[in-house]
């Protein structure tokens, strides 16, 4: 029971206020069976400036710092509707960034990172989930989401074919 109680997700609950029949919508955390990675717990290792998460089935994955701060998918960071970042990563991000404060929520569905500036960035669980580093053994191309059919890469020698 405890387990079905640990996976909780975002959802649109509306709720209906007892006065005036109002009817609003607002974010609420509620039991659903939907996400399949949660964390569990995170661990800082300062010496290499990543995060260790490990998640519900146990796994342990591994983020850089400058990562997470770098792709922070909050408002300020970026555009809604281009998804375009506002960040300048080249002028202003730290490549020695450390966090201030790392929460995980209760459910394991949000990792909440509070940076030395005070700005917070939240990471959804599967969204943080289908960008970890892959594991020894597991191949780089099975889990590489810009690996995917299709997609050709060039190199130089590839671009000075083209070019003869």
């Amino acid at each position: 029971m405890f387990q079905f109680l640990r996976q909780l997700s975002k959802a649109r609950v509306t709720v209906r206020a007892p006065r005036f029949n109002q009817i609003r919508e607002c974010c609420e955390y509620v039991a659903t069976a939907t996400s399949n990675f949660l964390v569990q717990e995170v661990l800082s290792d300062k010496e290499n400036r990543m995060l260790n998460v490990t998640w519900n089935n146990e796994s342990v994955s591994r983020y850089p710092y400058v990562f997470l701060r770098d792709n922070c998918r909050c408002s300020l960071c970026l555009h809604d509707s281009s998804n375009q970042r506002r960040f300048d990563t080249v002028g202003n991000l730290d490549l020695k960034i450390f966090p201030d404060k790392l929460e995980v929520t209760p459910h394991g569905g949000e990792l909440v990172i509070t940076w030395p500036d005070g700005h917070v960035s939240k990471f959804d669980s599967e969204w943080l989930h289908s960008r970890r580093l892959s594991e020894e053994g597991e191949s780089a191309k099975k889990t590489s989401f810009l690996n995917k059919k299709g997609v050709e890469f060039w190199d130089a020698k590839k671009i000075t074919r083209l070019h003869s």
